[in-house]
């Protein structure tokens, strides 16, 4: 649950980088706010106007889509690409398995011009924190 704020305080931000483990975890709970925000639209809607709406549903997609749109960006340069790789998903039938495919890869060792490796970043904060209480 952490890694959905973190994305969420990250807001506008489409610089630096953002690992696997951010960017799965914050599409599992957006998948399960929304399959809930789905179920209450059918619950509350269905009843009241019998065709159904989708309000609460789409008022969440409209505010989950610039952080999602940022953390795919920040997860390419991650792995080492330009984030105007996710135009990639507008390719007919490859776009969205070529995605998939470059958001499970690992993360580029070391720095790269996005930042550092949160990896690394990570480890240095824990190492550091030690040697202050040492």
């Amino acid at each position: 649950m952490k890694e959905y704020f973190q994305a969420i305080d990250r807001y506008f931000d489409f610089k630096g980088r953002s690992t696997r483990r951010e960017f799965w975890y914050f599409a599992l709970v957006n998948a399960i706010i929304l399959i809930g925000l789905n179920a209450l639209d059918v619950i509350i809607f269905k009843g009241i106007f019998g065709s159904g709406s989708h309000l609460f549903t789409a008022l969440y997609q409209c505010f989950i889509f610039i952080p999602s749109f940022a953390l795919a960006v920040r997860r390419f340069h991650d792995t080492g690409r330009s984030g105007a790789w996710i135009l990639v998903s507008f390719i007919p039938v490859l776009g969205v398995p070529l995605l998939f495919f470059f958001y499970l890869l690992r993360s580029e060792e070391g720095e790269n011009k996005w930042g550092h490796n949160p990896h690394d970043y990570i480890y240095d904060y824990d190492k550091e924190v030690t040697e202050f209480l040492v």
